[in-house]
């Protein structure tokens, strides 16, 4: 079962990752077109998932952590 509701995220966070992209594709073609390196291109993309992974994590973290400490 657990199994299942992380192969479930997993799908859920590369959905919300295609999405960004294929959205942003107008942005990251002018980046490329002003001569921006592919590097820098995927580590701009890289450092945003990691921001929105981090964020998504801490407010996660804040809004369930009172609601176990509660139940306990």
């Amino acid at each position: 079962l657990a199994g299942i509701f992380y192969l479930l995220c997993g799908f859920n966070v590369f959905g919300t990752i295609l999405m960004i992209l294929n959205e942003r594709r107008s942005e990251l073609s002018l980046f490329k077109t002003i001569g921006m390196k592919s590097i820098r291109i995927l580590q701009m993309i890289y450092t945003e998932i990691v921001m929105l992974t981090g964020l998504g994590i801490i407010i996660g973290l804040s809004l369930v952590l009172p609601l176990v400490l509660f139940l306990e």
